[in-house]
């Protein structure tokens, strides 16, 4: 996500400006963890201050992208409504909060679902991290 702070823009602090502009794709919390961790550039340069005051013609880029999908997980049974399928030992069943970096089963099953949230898309019951076994997901 890439933008330059406009002269007629309300003096903000750089957080409540990145959660805005990225249009409920992160929170402001989740944004002060990007910034945190040396993800948020502005003109350039990483910035470390969640309350820097942008000044116009800054450029803002947040350097950001979800989990890589993995085709790890085998699918054993499909219908227009669920989904059953191996998790591989190793893996989330969903993810611990919005900035994570690693793939889960809820990432993987997000974009076979319809209408639910990617955070935990289809998870009707999780198994721990460390097992592998059958978990059965809702796909609406």
């Amino acid at each position: 996500m890439k933008f330059i702070y406009g002269e007629d823009e309300p003096v903000g602090r750089l957080d409540y400006l990145v959660a805005e502009r990225s249009e409920g794709q992160f929170t402001r919390s989740t944004v002060g963890k990007l910034i945190e961790q040396g993800k948020v550039l502005v003109n350039g340069e990483v910035e470390k201050q969640k309350s820097r005051k942008l000044k116009a013609g800054d450029e803002v880029e947040v350097n950001y992208s979800s989990p890589e999908l993995s085709s790890e997980v085998e699918v054993l049974f499909e219908t227009d409504n669920e989904l059953v399928i191996n998790k591989p030992a190793g893996m989330l069943s969903h993810a611990k909060g919005k900035l994570v970096e690693e793939i889960s089963v809820a990432h993987w099953l997000f974009p076979r679902t319809v209408d639910l949230d990617e955070q935990r898309s289809g998870i009707v019951h999780r198994l721990d991290r460390a097992t592998s076994g059958v978990m059965i997901c809702a796909k609406n």
